[in-house]
């Protein structure tokens, strides 16, 4: 279910669907609901706004045995559908790359593990990516697997790919069940991580 709330009047790419016009400021809207019958993401996930398309990207899963989702579907309020952007990967897939950090999808497509990440998770506009800044944990799957290095994970929505920010070769700070905000006055991505806060600059290589 997509609930929308504008806070200055008219929000999200509204010219594009009359419906968004009349959406009232200060007062959350159903707006839309999917199709069981299509897909039902389970709890966990994250959502963030692309402010340069005017649409919503949501990933993460509940991965107790539910739902082990790792794909980024795409929400466009203008025709009111979702977009797959690459199917989901199954646990066989799970693996550790060369420096120890947990890695799945096929060999040709890297993708992060299926993973809760609340809200850690931002839209950075200067780089025009999605930034996961949780990490996989609750996910049994990954036990045997033996990850010993976490990872920030950049999407790169333009090319559709993931990467591993590198962070100078550093530990990325732990995200897991925590929260991250895009301050666009600053251009810089903050992080909320067990009572700790860390900044990544859009401009910058490392946390």
């Amino acid at each position: 279910m997509i609930l929308i709330m504008t806070v200055y009047g008219t929000g999200i790419h509204a010219g594009a669907n009359p419906r968004l016009q009349t959406i009232p400021a200060n007062e959350w809207v159903r707006f839309h609901v999917a199709d069981a019958a299509d897909w039902y993401r389970k709890p966990h996930a994250g959502v963030v706004y692309d402010s340069l398309r005017g649409t919503l990207l949501m990933f993460g899963a509940e991965t107790h045995g539910r739902d082990n989702d790792n794909s980024v579907r795409e929400f466009d309020p203008a025709t009111e559908t979702w977009t797959q952007h690459a199917p989901a990967t199954g646990s066989d897939t799970y693996r550790r790359d060369a420096s120890g950090r947990c890695i799945a999808g096929p060999p040709d497509y890297l993708q992060p593990p299926a993973m809760h990440t609340y809200d850690a998770m931002v839209y950075d506009p200067v780089r025009d990516v999605m930034i996961v800044g949780s990490t996989p944990s609750h996910n049994p799957d990954l036990d045997s697997v033996f990850c010993n290095r976490l990872s920030t994970w950049i999407y790169d929505i333009a090319d559709r790919e993931w990467n591993i920010f590198p962070n100078n070769g550093e530990p990325p700070p732990t995200a897991f069940a925590q929260a991250m905000a895009y301050d666009e006055v600053r251009e810089t991505t903050v992080l909320y991580a067990k009572r700790t806060l860390a900044e990544l600059p859009s401009t910058a290589d490392a946390w």
